[in-house]
C-alpha cells in the first residue's frame, strides 16, 4: 500500500528576524552522517541504517520535494535564481566509506543530487578523531573514492583536516584548517571546492571570515532549524538525521520545524565561551588531536 505524506509547506518566521516583506521560501537542508550499522553505543544516534535511509529518500520523493544541489540554493539565495516549489538539499557530514557504498547507489537510484563533506586529513584512514565517542575505527573514502564519487555526480564539500571546534582555535589554526582542506580536495577532484561545513556546526563571526576569505562560496552550520531563502549563506541552517527519525517524524520536522534566525541564540555564545575553555585545557583525546595537528 503506497504511504500519504503531509505535503503542507507552512513556515514560521515571526520572531526570527525574518523579513516578512518579501515571500520567504523553505528550504530544508538535511544531514546525515553515517548509513549503516553503528560501531557504538555512544555514535548510534548518527546512524542511520540502509533500510531507514532508502525509507527516507522513499519519504521525499513521495512528499513532492525536488531534491537540488547545495550550489543552486546558494545561487538562489545570494542572486535570486531559479527554485522549484518545493526544495530540498541532502548533505552527508565527514566522509565515511559508507557514503560509497551505502549511501551513493540509493541517491543515484533516485537520481537525487548530494553534496558530501569530508575530513581532508583522514582520507583512506580511520576516524581516530572519533575514537572517544568508541566511533575510531570507521573506513574513510579514499582519494580514488572521491575522484569516482565527483565524476559521478556528487558534489565534494570541505569539513577541515582533523575535525576540530573551529570557533574555540587561534586564528592561524582555524584559516590552516579551512585553507588547506580546500587545496588538499581541490588537488584530488581536479576542480574547486566551492562549500564547506563546520565540524559540530561551530562557528563564529570570526570563523565565517576566514572561510570567506580561503575562496568558499557558502558553508553550512548545524542548527536544527529549516533554512529559507534569506537565510546566510555562510552559516546554512540543517536539520540533523538522528538514528530514531522515522519517514513520518521526518516528513512531520520538514513541515514544522521553525526557520532558521538570523541572530545567535544566547546558549551557542554560551557554548562558545564553554569550548574556548576546554581547548585551553584539554583532556587526553583532544591534546592528542591538538598534538596531531602540529
Amino acid at each position: 500500500m503506497r504511504k500519504t505524506w503531509k505535503s503542507d509547506n507552512r513556515m514560521n518566521a515571526v520572531g526570527h528576524g525574518i523579513s516578512l516583506t518579501r515571500s520567504v521560501q523553505r528550504i530544508p537542508i538535511l544531514l546525515y552522517h553515517s548509513v549503516g550499522t553503528s560501531p557504538s553505543a555512544q555514535f548510534r544516534d548518527f546512524c542511520v541504517s540502509e533500510s531507514q535511509f532508502s525509507d527516507h529518500l522513499e519519504m521525499i520523493s513521495e512528499s513532492g520535494y525536488t531534491v537540488v544541489p547545495l550550489s543552486q540554493v546558494v545561487e538562489h539565495i545570494a542572486e535570486g535564481g531559479p527554485l522549484p516549489p518545493r526544495p530540498l538539499v541532502l548533505t552527508i557530514d565527514d566522509g565515511f566509506r559508507d557514503s560509497l557504498d551505502i549511501a551513493y547507489p540509493l541517491l543515484r537510484a533516485k537520481e537525487f543530487p548530494s553534496i558530501l563533506y569530508v575530513v581532508a586529513g583522514f582520507l583512506g584512514l580511520k576516524s581516530t578523531w572519533l575514537t572517544d565517542e568508541g566511533a575510531g575505527n570507521i573506513p574513510m573514502v579514499s582519494p580514488e573514492d572521491l575522484c569516482f564519487l565527483s565524476a559521478n555526480g556528487m558534489e565534494i564539500g570541505a569539513h577541515t583536516l582533523t575535525h576540530p571546534w573551529l570557533d574555540s582555535l587561534p586564528s592561524e589554526e582555524v584559516r590552516r584548517e579551512v585553507q588547506r582542506s580546500r587545496l588538499v580536495l581541490s588537488d584530488i577532484v581536479g576542480e574547486s571546492i566551492e562549500s564547506f561545513a563546520y565540524p559540530h556546526g561551530y562557528h563564529s563571526h570570526r570563523t565565517v571570515q576566514l572561510v570567506r576569505s580561503a575562496g568558499f562560496h557558502s558553508a553550512c552550520a548545524v542548527r536544527n532549524l529549516v533554512s529559507h531563502s534569506s537565510d546566510n549563506p555562510f552559516a546554512l541552517s540543517r536539520v540533523t538525521v538522528r538514528s530514531d527519525m522515522s519517514p513520518e517524524m521526518l516528513d512531520n520536522i520538514l513541515n514544522s520545524a521553525d526557520l532558521a534566525p538570523k541572530r545567535e541564540k544566547i546558549r551557542t555564545l554560551a557554548g562558545r565561551q564553554i569550548r574556548r575553555v576546554k581547548y585551553r585545557f584539554p583532556n587526553k583525546q583532544q591534546a592528542r588531536v591538538k598534538n596531531a595537528e602540529r
